[in-house]
């Protein structure tokens, strides 16, 4: 338990008064020390300010626009074609390949093959490099 009594609070005192007369005596010193540190924070913050900039530039990216269905008989059956994909009976296929299911529907097929589109578009943009480590 710190000690509260008027002899503690008395040096307490006492110590803090030579100190700040130490630092008086160090003015000049501290004076660069202090211009050093707020040009360091500055410079700090430009980074901070730079990185935040670049998360937000990665966080938007680029964005892939949505494949466009039109309706179309696929395989004797009615079905959607965007392309180079196909959506029929709740499955979906790529270039004529083999018809990967989805969740049974067509809407679920759609959004399986777009996720599809936009993973192989995005896997062939190169990422830039932004100078940070």
């Amino acid at each position: 338990m710190p000690d509260t009594s008027t002899e503690a609070v008395e040096r307490l005192a006492s110590d803090c008064a030579a100190a700040i007369v130490a630092l008086q005596a160090e003015f000049p010193t501290g004076r660069a020390i202090l211009k050093e540190c707020r040009d360091a924070l500055r410079a700090l913050a430009s980074e901070r300010d730079a990185l935040r900039a670049e998360v937000e530039r990665l966080r938007e990216g680029p964005k892939v626009k949505p494949l466009e269905w039109e309706g179309a008989y696929v395989l004797g059956v009615c079905g959607w074609r965007s392309g180079d994909y196909e959506v029929f009976s709740g499955r979906w296929r790529y270039r004529s390949g083999p018809s990967k299911a989805a969740s049974g529907s067509d809407r679920a097929a759609k959004a399986a093959a777009q996720s599809h589109y936009e993973a192989r578009i995005l896997a062939a943009l190169e990422q830039k490099e932004t100078g940070h480590e």
